[in-house]
């Protein structure tokens, strides 16, 4: 092959390892998410949480939980909100989660009701122990949401310490996990500006026309 194209260094590196290859013709083109780019941040107010995801344990479920309720010990104001996998019932009668549902894309009604949930999400929480690159911490990063995600695989090259989020070192960790969720509340004016530089990141380097982009001038 000419080029042998991805979407993250850490897959470069790990496929190098993997196969003993020298990688000369691998080239990083990145990756972007599968959701129309909203016009502005439309986020308002409030401390809600999201968390996402099809697998609620292995995506660090029951660590959001425990930090949430961690959380609300000094801000009893927030809210932890999930998205997805519908997690045990023990789980959704504890005070401040919200379970608001699995949503396809595909219909139109439900993709305006997940962009709207999108919109009013104060930070996304992901201490996932498998995600390679999770497409949802871009897709919310569109919207100008900041991300509390895992320092693991990829994740690392599309979230910018204290720019675009923070990283977890111990996604086993829910004190971890609850004390930068307390930083975001606790510092306004970084928040702030993590809101804003998380979006215009994203917009200017996270998107599939941006992948295309690079792809192309490669083989030009």
């Amino acid at each position: 092959a000419k080029f042998v194209f991805f979407n993250s260094a850490w897959a470069i590196a790990q496929t190098k390892k993997a196969y003993d290859m020298s990688g000369k013709n691998f080239i990083n083109v990145g990756v972007g998410g599968f959701i129309d780019l909203p016009k502005q941040d439309s986020y308002q107010s409030g401390y809600k949480f999201l968390f996402i995801s099809m697998d609620f344990e292995s995506k660090g479920g029951y660590i959001v939980v425990k930090a949430i309720k961690k959380v609300r010990e000094n801000f009893p104001n927030a809210q932890l909100w999930i998205v997805g996998d519908t997690p045990p019932k023990e789980i959704l009668d504890q005070d401040g989660l919200v379970y608001k549902g699995f949503f396809n894309k595909s219909i139109e009604a439900e993709y305006k009701q997940l962009v709207k949930i999108f919109e009013e999400t104060f930070c996304l929480v992901h201490p996932t122990k498998k995600d390679i690159n999770p497409l949802v911490l871009i897709e919310l990063a569109y919207f100008g949401c900041p991300a509390i995600v895992s320092n693991r695989f990829a994740i690392p090259e599309f979230v910018v310490p204290k720019k675009s989020g923070l990283l977890i070192d111990d996604p086993n960790n829910y004190l971890e996990v609850a004390d930068k969720m307390c930083y975001m509340i606790e510092n306004q004016k970084e928040y702030s500006q993590m809101r804003e530089f998380t979006r215009q990141n994203a917009i200017e380097n996270i998107t599939w026309d941006k992948t295309g982009e690079r792809l192309l001038n490669h083989m030009k």
